[in-house]
């Protein structure tokens, strides 16, 4: 076929029967034939997904011009490999005014953190007070006092707990406090719990 009407109908086809990489193939075969199309280059993301294969959505992500819109779906996928750098990166493209500066920060201090850059994710988060949820804002914080074997945390997790006393995020909290406070077989059970 040489219409991308087909091939796109080849390549939902593909999807219905679960095979992604043909799908992927039409969808690439058709993109090919009408490359400015963007609901094509679209569905070869969606289906890059659902096969769960990060480099790949990262690679047709990085073909698309970096911008405050699409910076925050790059972040988390560098967030899910690992890539701490690239996570900062797509931060920067974000200004303070955009409705998605406060998440994209969450994710800045959170690879900091998993960085070991205590000190930074501290100086990083604290200025997300009052525009993030309380209960994530506490939780952040809480989780790099711990990493920093710093026993505020303790105090912090409690917030959280008290906060939201029965909710997941609360649940997970009462795991980390144990953790933080030394009591590992407590932590298991209530990350069990959780």
């Amino acid at each position: 076929p040489d219409s991308p009407g087909e091939m796109l109908a080849l390549a939902d086809l593909a999807m219905e029967l679960g095979n992604r990489q043909e799908a992927e193939s039409y969808y690439r075969q058709a993109q090919k034939i009408w490359p400015q199309n963007q609901r094509i280059a679209d569905l070869i993301l969606q289906c890059q997904m659902v096969q769960k294969d990060w480099g790949k959505v990262l690679a047709t992500l990085n073909n698309k011009p970096l911008t405050a819109e699409n910076a925050l779906e790059v972040a988390r996928f560098y967030m899910m490999r690992g890539q701490y750098e690239g996570v900062k990166a797509a931060a920067e493209k974000i200004p303070s005014g955009h409705a998605g500066y406060p998440q994209m920060q969450l994710l800045r201090v959170q690879a900091t953190r998993l960085q070991k850059c205590y000190p930074e994710a501290l100086k990083t988060l604290e200025p997300l007070a009052g525009h993030l949820p309380r209960e994530e804002f506490l939780m952040e914080k809480a989780r790099i006092l711990e990493s920093m074997e710093d026993r505020q945390a303790i105090r912090y997790y409690a917030e959280v707990i008290t906060s939201a006393p029965h909710s997941q995020q609360a649940l997970v909290a009462e795991a980390r406090r144990a953790r933080a406070a030394g009591n590992l077989g407590g932590a298991s059970k209530a990350f069990a719990l959780a």
